[in-house]
């Protein structure tokens, strides 16, 4: 059964490369050269294996209609793949908590998000993760289509997969929600720079009472969005070490690693500091550290603007402020004629751990659920109660009971449909921001730290107390920045060494 499944698989698509990479053995191949596509699908029809139930573990909350979309998504693979699917939804806030118990005990868990801004590297370097090329080559080959080439070079760890990449961009677009009503009460044109925003924030804090000019989500992937230097294409700020950026940071694509610490940079230091005089200035919501959701602050109207790392306002989003009697809009200050440096990676994986005891079934399943019609199930829930196509590749949701959150393990740019409510200049740049043509390739592609080294020293700067207060404001930059140096100065410069150290060996290995 293994072995016709393997067949099965192998003839349904290609790899990302074209070639039937992994399907060998000669009476099989001919077998599978043989087959039509009609007699593929009879055969998947008619043979089923044992029933498997895969256990799953994805950040965020559970949406209100996911059991009748698990029960849909069952029903089609009754009598083929005859999965289960025991899908556990981590608060985000308890993400790496849970999910480094889960895998340190060696919990059977089929499938579980990770990324490098939470524990991948470490995981990785542990051992911890199943190398997936094999299972790819054997059952995943819908999954190996519907990711660019580059997208599989760039996203291995020490030059093999561990983590299917999770992404529809080959660069994440950065810009703010703000009320377009509060803007146009305020006589003010569109938004067109960083200049701009603040104004616009401070006219809220001059009319709007009781209402926090901006709020910022208090998480690795979008707290520094409200820095101008973000904006910069000469900027590579990652999350190399996610604790600590941007703290540590990359700056003209020339293959070295900077501290603040040891070339406090001129953009990244006025950034900090423009933030502590909002902060002052009661721009910047006192309660930041606080903020679980900053989206429900902006749909509840006690916010007038919130850092974004998606393209336009999801409809879900309007129609809630439109409820309150205003509207929003997504405003963005990257040029798109400018060459962005990217590494092509992607923020978010999903992985099988080795205590996973239904490996081959769990790639199985990813693989249905990348074929394009499970892809729409999974992502967006039932047609016709959630969401809507519009178009070849747009859809409309219709209720907020299954919002879109594919990139927490099935996300590919293949597949991935826009929002019908992006206007004709956000689906530009939505589409900008897919295609690889439009940037600059860093020279850092393809290569992943080793944190195995320095673990004790990054331990100790995950409970520092503190990046985050300083991103926000709260703290005086100067005097906490000299404080931060002076506590764990040693830490940061053994991490960098030890990170330029394993770049310079990789960088000299492409010559």
């Amino acid at each position: 059964m293994k072995r016709k499944w393997m067949l099965l698989a192998c003839l349904t698509t290609l790899t990302a490369s074209g070639a039937l990479a992994g399907c060998s053995g000669g009476d099989d191949n001919k077998e599978a050269e043989g087959s039509s596509p009609a007699g593929t699908k009879q055969a998947q029809q008619s043979e089923a294996l044992s029933p498997a139930t895969l256990k799953i573990y994805i950040p965020g909350d559970r949406p209100k209609d996911m059991d009748a979309v698990i029960a849909e998504a069952e029903k089609r693979m009754e009598g083929t793949l005859n999965v289960k699917l025991n899908i556990t939804f981590i608060p985000w806030s308890d993400l790496d908590n849970k999910t480094s118990l889960a895998l340190a005990s060696g919990e059977a868990v089929d499938l579980i998000f990770d990324a490098p801004w939470l524990h991948m590297n470490k995981m990785v370097a542990s051992d911890t993760y199943e190398d997936l090329e094999p299972l790819l080559q054997q059952y995943g080959q819908t999954i190996l289509k519907t990711r660019p080439q580059e997208m599989w070079d760039a996203n291995k760890f020490n030059g093999h997969i561990y983590g299917i990449p999770l992404g529809v961009s080959q660069y994440q677009i950065k810009g703010f929600y703000i009320r377009k009503d509060l803007r146009e009460k305020y006589g003010m044109q569109p938004l067109k720079t960083f200049d701009d925003l603040s104004q616009y924030l401070y006219k809220v804090k001059e009319n709007e009472q009781g209402m926090s000019p901006l709020t910022t989500l208090v998480s690795t992937d979008r707290i520094t969005n409200a820095y101008p230097f973000y904006f910069d294409s000469t900027y590579d700020v990652k999350q190399e070490i996610p604790e600590m950026y941007p703290f540590f940071y990359k700056k003209n694509n020339d293959g070295k690693i900077y501290t603040l610490f040891e070339n406090k940079d001129e953009g990244i230091w006025s950034g900090i500091q423009g933030m502590r005089k909002w902060y002052q200035d009661g721009i910047v919501n006192k309660d930041n550290l606080a903020v679980q959701n900053e989206r429900d602050l902006f749909t509840a109207g006690k916010t007038a603007a919130i850092t974004s790392a998606d393209v336009g306002i999801p409809s879900s989003i309007q129609d809630a402020v439109g409820k309150l009697g205003g509207s929003a809009e997504w405003v963005t200050f990257m040029d798109p004629s400018q060459k962005y440096q990217t590494d092509f990676k992607q923020w978010n994986f999903i992985s099988v751990p080795k205590s996973s005891k239904n490996k081959e079934r769990a790639i199985m399943f990813l693989n249905w659920a990348n074929e394009k019609e499970n892809y729409d199930l999974l992502s967006y829930g039932l047609e016709g109660k959630n969401w809507e196509a519009v178009g070849e590749d747009g859809f409309k949701a219709l209720n907020g009971d299954y919002p879109n959150f594919g990139f927490d393990w099935i996300w590919n740019p293949t597949n991935e449909r826009y929002d019908a409510s992006l206007s004709p200049d956000e689906l530009k740049w939505w589409n900008w921001a897919k295609d690889a043509a439009n940037f600059t390739k860093s020279k850092d592609s393809g290569f992943t730290f080793n944190p195995e080294p320095v673990l004790q020293e990054m331990a100790r700067l995950k409970a520092n107390s503190y990046v985050y207060p300083i991103l926000l404001g709260t703290l005086d930059p100067d005097k906490s920045f000299a404080d931060f140096e002076a506590k764990y100065g040693a830490d940061l410069k053994k991490i960098q060494t030890e990170y330029q150290k394993q770049l310079d060996a990789y960088l000299a290995a492409q010559k």
